[in-house]
C-alpha cells in the first residue's frame, strides 16, 4: 500500500486490535502525520456495521475538535472502499507501555508530572463534550522533551451522541470502568477510574486488578478492592491511597466529579510530598531573594546619589542667594517666608511575627503539619488576633487528619488482604466513629464482613466433612439451625455409619451467596466412598451437587436447609 486517500505511506508505525498505524505525508502541505487504518470486517451485517462506521466518522469528527498542547490532535478521517481511516498528529517519541515494559519505573515526583497534564487534557476533553473510553499507558505518547501526549480519541464518545450500540463495552481489560463492562452509560467518570488505574500503575509498577483469565479481570474490576498503593511500594506517603482509591472507586458517584477535582488533588500531594521538588523550588526562591537584594542594593545607591545632588544643588542656590542679597534695595521687599516641610509619616513598625509566619507556611508547603501546627499555636500565644496564623493551622490540622485517616484505612486494607478480618474491622469501627459516611471504609467493612462469613460457613463445612468420615453424630447434628434439619441429616448420616466403614467424604467447588447479612446459600460438590460392611466392597455413597442454607445465629451460621441434586458425569475413578 502506497497511499490511503491523499496520505503517502512513508512506514509502519505500530499494529493493534483496531488496525494498523502508518507514519505518513500530507502532501498538501509537506506534513508528516499518522494514519490509523481501520477494517470493520468483523462486524458482519451491513446494517451494522455502516452504524459502526458512522459512529466512528463521529466520534473522529468530534474529537477532532479538541486543540490541546497534551492531546494528539485529529486532523482528517475519511473513507476509501471498505477501508476507514482516521489522520493524526505524528508525534516522535515513546508510548507509555512499552517504556514501562523496559522496567522502567518512576518516582512519586515524576508520576504527578506526567499525570497532571494529562488530567487537565481529558478535562479540556470532557468540557468540550468528548469522553475518551481507552485510557491507559499503550495511548499515551512521551515525547523527546519528556511531555505526555494522550492519543487514539478513535474510540471516543460524544457525550451526546445515541449512536453507542447497546451493550458494547468500549475500552482494554484492566482499564475499562465498572459501569462499562456492565454495560452502562459512560461518562467522563469513566474516564477518571482509567486514569485512576494508570496513576496506580505508574506507582506501583502493577495492575491492580490483574488476573490470568479476562473473566478474572472483569470480576476483579466490577467487585474486589485494589490493595493500596503504599502496601506495594513501602515508604510511599498515604495520600497518594486517598486519591487513588477515590479515582478508582466501583461507584461514579464516589470518584472525583471532574478530572480538574483529581487535578487538584493531586496537585497538592504532589506539593506536600514531593521533597525532591521542594528543594528545587526554594532553591530557586533563593535565588530569586538573591536577585531581589541586588536590585534593592543598587536602589539603595541610586536614592543615595540623588539626595546628595539635591543636597549640593541647595547649597549652590543657597551662596548664590547670599551674594544677591547686598544688591536689593534696602526695605525694599521682605525676605520671604520659608514655611518648613511637614515631617513625613513615620514609618509603620516591622512586623515582630513576620519571620515566625514566613517559617510558618514554609512548613506547611513542605509537608512538616506538626510543625506547622507548633509555630500557629506559639504565634496565637503571643497575638491570639492573627487570623494567617488561625488559617495554616485549620489547614495544617485538616492535612493532619486526611493523612491519618489514609493511613488507618491502609491498614484496614491490609489487614482484609492478609485475612485478618476482626482486625480489620475493629479498625474499620475505629474509623466510621470518626466519620461515619466514609465510603472508603464503609466498602471495606462490607469486604471485611462478608470474607469473615465466609470463613466461617467454611469451617462449617469442615467440620461436617469431618464428621461424615470419623462417625461423629454429636459434631454432625451441632451445626443443624433447625429441628427439621437436624431430622434429615441424622437419618441421612446413620444410614452412612450403620451399614459402612472407612468412610471418605469431600468437599470441592464450593461457591457461596449472601441474600443478606444474615443469609447464605452454599453450594458444592460432595463425594461419599465407603467399604460396605458386609461384602468389604468399596462404593460411591453419594455423588452429588448440594446446595446449604445457613442462617446467623449469633456469631455463629446454622444450616437450616439442604437438598442435592445430581452432579455432571464424572469417570468413575477412586474418590478416596
Amino acid at each position: 500500500m502506497k497511499k490511503i486517500g491523499k496520505y503517502e505511506i512513508v512506514d509502519v508505525l505500530g499494529k493493534g486490535a483496531m488496525g494498523i498505524v502508518y507514519k505518513a505525508r500530507d502532501p498538501d502541505i509537506g506534513r508528516e502525520v499518522a494514519v490509523k487504518a481501520i477494517h470493520f470486517d468483523a462486524v458482519r451485517e451491513a446494517a451494522e456495521r455502516e452504524e459502526v462506521i458512522k459512529r466512528f466518522m463521529q466520534e473522529g469528527r468530534a474529537a477532532g475538535r479538541l486543540n490541546h498542547p497534551n492531546i494528539v490532535t485529529i486532523y482528517d478521517v475519511g473513507r476509501e472502499g471498505d477501508l476507514t481511516y482516521i489522520v493524526m498528529q505524528h508525534v516522535p517519541g515513546q508510548n507509555l507501555q512499552k517504556l514501562m515494559d523496559t522496567g522502567r519505573s518512576f518516582t512519586p515526583e515524576e508520576t504527578g508530572a506526567l499525570m497532571l497534564p494529562l488530567l487537565r487534557a481529558v478535562d479540556y476533553a470532557h468540557q468540550n463534550g468528548v469522553v475518551h473510553r481507552d485510557i491507559k499507558p499503550g495511548n499515551v505518547v512521551i515525547d523527546p522533551e519528556g511531555v505526555p501526549h494522550l492519543a487514539d480519541f478513535g474510540v471516543a464518545k460524544t457525550a451526546a451522541s445515541t449512536l453507542t450500540l447497546a451493550g458494547t463495552a468500549l475500552g482494554t481489560p484492566g482499564y475499562i470502568s465498572p459501569e462499562q463492562l456492565k454495560g452502562q452509560v459512560a461518562d467522563g467518570r469513566s474516564d477518571i477510574f482509567s486514569l485512576g488505574i494508570l496513576l496506580y500503575v505508574l506507582l506501583t509498577g502493577r495492575e491492580p486488578f490483574a488476573g490470568k483469565k479476562l473473566s478474572t479481570v472483569m470480576h476483579r474490576i466490577v467487585h474486589d478492592e485494589a490493595p493500596p498503593p503504599s502496601s506495594l511500594k513501602p515508604g510511599l506517603p498515604a495520600g497518594w491511597d486517598v486519591v487513588v482509591g477515590r479515582a478508582m472507586a466501583k461507584n461514579p458517584q464516589d470518584r472525583y466529579q471532574s478530572c480538574a477535582e483529581m487535578a487538584a488533588a493531586l496537585d497538592s500531594l504532589a506539593k506536600s510530598d514531593a521533597s525532591t521538588l521542594t528543594v528545587k523550588l526554594r532553591e530557586a526562591d533563593r535565588e530569586k531573594e538573591k536577585r531581589g537584594r541586588g536590585r534593592l542594593a543598587a536602589l539603595v545607591t541610586g536614592l543615595v546619589l540623588l539626595i546628595l545632588g539635591a543636597a549640593a544643588a541647595a547649597v549652590f542656590i543657597f551662596r548664590v542667594f547670599e551674594k544677591s542679597r547686598p544688591a536689593q534695595a534696602e526695605g525694599r521687599t521682605s525676605p520671604p517666608v520659608v514655611t518648613p516641610a511637614a515631617p513625613p509619616p513615620p514609618a509603620d513598625p516591622p512586623d515582630p511575627l513576620a519571620s515566625k509566619l514566613a517559617a510558618l507556611q514554609q512548613s506547611f508547603e513542605r509537608g512538616s503539619f506538626d510543625e506547622t501546627t507548633r509555630l500557629a499555636k506559639d504565634i496565637l500565644a503571643e497575638d491570639p488576633s492573627r487570623s494567617e496564623a488561625k488559617d495554616w493551622l485549620a489547614r495544617a490540622e485538616q492535612k493532619m487528619r486526611e493523612t491519618d485517616l489514609s493511613r488507618r484505612l491502609a491498614e484496614a486494607a491490609g489487614l482484609l488482604e492478609s485475612r485478618k478480618y476482626d482486625q480489620c474491622l475493629q479498625a474499620l469501627a475505629s474509623i466510621l466513629k470518626d466519620d461515619p459516611a466514609n465510603s472508603q471504609a464503609l466498602r471495606l467493612q462490607e469486604s471485611a464482613r462478608t470474607a469473615l462469613s465466609e470463613t466461617a460457613i467454611g469451617r462449617v463445612l469442615e467440620r461436617q466433612r469431618q464428621a461424615e468420615e470419623e462417625k461423629d453424630l454429636v459434631v454432625l447434628l451441632a451445626d443443624a439451625g433447625s429441628s427439621e434439619a437436624a431430622a434429615a441429616r441424622k437419618e441421612e448420616a446413620l444410614l452412612l455409619f450403620n451399614y459402612y466403614d472407612d468412610i471418605k467424604s469431600q468437599i470441592t467447588n464450593v461457591t457461596i451467596q449472601f441474600s443478606d447479612r444474615t443469609r447464605a446459600r452454599a453450594r458444592f460438590l460432595h463425594v461419599v466412598t465407603g467399604f460396605y460392611k458386609k461384602t468389604k466392597e468399596k462404593k460411591v455413597l453419594v455423588q452429588d451437587v448440594q446446595t446449604w442454607l445457613f442462617e446467623k445465629a449469633g456469631r455463629d451460621w446454622k444450616v437450616i436447609d439442604f437438598h442435592g441434586e445430581a452432579a455432571p458425569d464424572e469417570s468413575p475413578g477412586d474418590h478416596s
